[in-house]
């Protein structure tokens, strides 16, 4: 009997589970409108994000690092014998290698060589800015020396036609004061002339321009400014703790731009480390011929030493041959 009991007492409780779950599903039914409109909103916010968030693609390479051997230095490389005398350095620590790949003097040199301290874009009505590179249809350009000295950035607003025209709007500043100047140039190329530096203006792509205008913005920065964002978005480490294999990844706006800073860096790398090998060749036979004339004159001052003592017992024994005769 009490057996029957419980197991009546749960049914019931089953069933009065039951009937509130039905309950609370109609009493929330009621507000399916708010439910449709939460989701309608989600969804347009959602895409006016995306649309107004400029996206971020990330490009990545790997680069081998040749890690010189400590215990076979010496016979393979008969530099290394040599290197204990202070004349040079070669770095061979993959460590070492690491930290010069994210210097900042050798992204410095990917910059300057690329002109990425001067950045385009193109303004729309409707949506972010789409970041222009080598199918901007305007080039402009800045010396490095001269945009290093920039207090701030400056400000472009260009409005390019198809027709070749060109109307530019500066603003920059001078002496902690801020300055504006308009120019309007009939056809490129085109350069202005401004207190801060002179700007170059060169036709680039121009095929994909849809409209009669295209609206730019555009932004030059220091090249050392550019250098530390980019090391923001530079990793650079080690693929495995077993290999040498650097693993390089870019964050950029501009899926090309990151291929270029990447292959750039690695250019520049190799580079620099052929220089360093030229530079110890170059240490190493100054060095030679430094010790080689060194060994010349004093093998000539001994020659003429000796010479200069066996001349007299010479003579002597010439004379006394001719006495003899």
């Amino acid at each position: 009997m009490i057996d029957e009991q419980i197991n009546n007492n749960r049914s019931l409780e089953n069933e009065g589970q039951e009937i509130d779950l039905v309950a609370l599903l109609f009493k929330y039914l009621f507000y399916w409108r708010w439910f449709v409109a939460s989701i309608l909103i989600c969804c347009i916010a959602t895409y006016l994000f995306l649309r107004y968030q400029t996206p971020v693609y990330n490009i990545s390479s790997s680069v081998l690092i040749k890690e010189e051997d400590k215990r076979n230095v010496s016979i393979n490389n008969p530099l290394a014998a040599i290197q204990d005398l202070g004349m040079f350095s070669m770095t061979n620590n993959f460590d070492n290698e690491v930290e010069i790949l994210k210097s900042r003097t050798l992204i410095k040199k990917v910059v300057n060589d690329l002109n990425l301290y001067v950045s385009v874009a193109e303004k729309r009505a409707f949506g972010y800015a789409m970041p222009l590179y080598k199918n901007s249809p305007v080039r402009i350009y800045m010396t490095p020396e001269e945009a290093e000295k920039l207090e701030e950035p400056i400000k472009l607003d260009l409005i390019f036609t198809k027709a070749g025209k060109l109307s530019v709007k500066a603003k920059y500043v001078q002496d902690e004061e801020e300055c504006e100047m308009e120019r309007a140039f009939d056809q490129l190329p085109a350069v202005l002339p401004t207190p801060v530096g002179i700007l170059s203006f060169t036709k680039g792509d121009t095929l994909q321009m849809e409209e009669e205008e295209i609206v730019l913005r555009v932004t030059i920065n220091t090249p050392t400014e550019t250098a530390d964002e980019s090391m923001k978005n530079l990793s650079v480490a080690a693929s495995s703790q077993t290999t040498t294999i650097a693993k390089i990844s870019v964050n950029n706006t501009v899926k090309e731009r990151g291929v270029d800073f990447v292959n750039r860096l690695v250019a520049f790398y190799n580079q620099d480390a052929n220089d360093e090998k030229n530079e110890v060749a170059l240490n190493v036979i100054t060095f030679l011929f430094l010790k080689i004339g060194e060994l010349g004159f004093v093998f000539d001052s001994f020659s003429r030493d000796v010479q200069s003592k066996m001349t007299p017992h010479l003579d002597n024994v010439v004379e006394q041959c001719f006495a003899v005769l």
